[in-house]
């Protein structure tokens, strides 16, 4: 990976390596808004990293569009990055947000709690390895039952281990773990990337509690928004 200046923060990119020492680049969800002065700068970086990284080219995916310059040479494609998404309102009360809710949401929640289901975030090295394991466990009994393909326990290993911001839950009923959730909160942000329910006690609507836990954790961090 490598940072490129964008505006007031650099943006990540991640090189992707080719045959011959190349590169291609890939800029996900950046760089946020910028001025026409710093979109500009921020294409020079992009031109001197090409050099730099021997780029073949370099993919950037924003959150939303970017005016280039009409000078400018673009390809466009379809996007790597989810195009549309559910945003939460995180400066809502608790209350409010509960309010919010459609009405099976919120007894959703009270059940899992009335019926003993706990959720705990990783608070340790340990943990974060240990439910990385857990988690892996039960994403394999949700793609077996609704039919999709998943990355394999390394992948959420190496995700905790290498970034800070990365949190993992799970629910548990006793010590049996039922559900689990991956989010990142950093930059006032909440982003829930994965989530995972086995087979058992479906009917006590764990991933209900799971997710509402962390859109408290996230409130609690400072995020202003929840990112679905």
């Amino acid at each position: 990976t490598a940072w490129i200046k964008a505006g007031d923060h650099p943006t990540l990119m991640i090189l992707h390596p080719l045959l011959a020492r190349m590169h291609y680049g890939y800029i996900p969800r950046g760089p946020q808004e910028l001025k026409e002065q710093e979109l500009t700068e921020f294409l020079s970086h992009c031109e001197e990293s090409a050099d730099r990284y021997r780029l073949i080219f370099l993919r950037v995916d924003p959150e939303k569009p970017l005016n280039y310059p009409s000078a400018t040479k673009t390809t466009p494609s379809s996007s790597i990055q989810p195009e549309t998404t559910l945003v939460l309102d995180l400066s809502l009360s608790e209350k409010e947000l509960l309010a919010q809710m459609k009405r099976k949401g919120r007894y959703n929640i009270s059940l899992a709690e009335k019926k003993g289901v706990t959720v705990k975030m990783a608070r340790t090295a340990e943990e974060r390895k240990n439910f990385s394991k857990i988690f892996t466990e039960l994403l394999e009994k949700t793609t077996e039952r609704d039919g999709f393909s998943a990355h394999d326990q390394k992948y959420y290993e190496t995700m905790m281990e290498c970034l800070p911001m990365a949190e993992i839950f799970i629910a548990f009923l006793d010590q049996e773990p039922l559900s689990g959730a991956i989010c990142t909160f950093q930059n006032e942000r909440a982003i829930y990337y994965y989530g995972a329910s086995g087979n058992l006690h479906r009917e006590l609507m764990a991933p209900y509690l799971v997710q509402w836990t962390a859109i408290c954790e996230a409130k609690q961090q400072g995020c202003k928004i929840y990112d679905f």
